[in-house]
């Protein structure tokens, strides 16, 4: 598994000129994030799971903590429990 950090990755996207503006966690590791670009076109960023991103306060950027959703072949949502 790849470390990556999120501060390593908001440098990246600043040179680009580009905006990270939220992240969506599973267990506390990044899976989504929400970019933005200067032209306030947004688009989610999928990070795979080779790479191992913690979660870290970044200052102005959103956190949300998201979960697996247990769906059928057929399509229907399975209920916990």
């Amino acid at each position: 598994m790849s470390d990556l950090s999120l501060n390593k990755l908001q440098n990246i996207f600043y040179k680009k000129k580009l905006k990270l503006c939220r992240i969506f966690c599973i267990e506390n590791m990044c899976t989504y994030i929400e970019v933005k670009t200067s032209t306030d076109d947004r688009f989610l960023i999928y990070v795979q799971s080779k790479f191992s991103v913690p979660v870290e306060n970044l200052g102005g950027v959103e956190i949300y903590e998201i979960d697996y959703i247990d769906v059928s072949e057929e399509g229907i949502v399975r209920e916990e429990g």
